[in-house]
């Protein structure tokens, strides 16, 4: 939800990376939450900078076929059902709460 009302994006499901995605459990419960499949990759440190370079120099056409080439998933994740509703309501607070938070943060910007 942060995703699509923050960068109006709508995502079939969440990829991740980094020192946090070693742990399957916590993964498992971030697909839950989240009720969308998650897609963990080794770390890419350098890939982001490449892209646009690579789209650049012609190198590949468009950033769907870098994916193809580079970003293969290590582990894929589907969310269970019954920890996605055990969370539900959680999450439901949570998203009101950060709602709140973004109104504090956007008063301080602009202190």
């Amino acid at each position: 939800e942060l995703f699509r009302d923050l960068f109006n994006i709508d995502t079939d499901c969440i990829r991740l990376t980094g020192g946090g995605t070693k742990t399957r459990l916590w993964n498992i419960i971030r697909a839950s939450i989240y009720g969308k499949k998650v897609e963990v990759y080794g770390d890419l440190v350098g890939l982001g900078t490449l892209i646009p370079l690579m789209l650049k120099a012609k190198l590949y056409p468009t950033i769907e076929k870098i994916e193809e080439r580079f970003l293969r998933p290590i582990d894929v994740i589907e969310p269970d059902e019954n920890l996605s509703n055990r969370y539900k309501g959680v999450k439901e607070i949570f998203m009101d709460l950060w709602k709140d938070l973004q109104k504090l943060y956007q008063h301080f910007q602009n202190i």
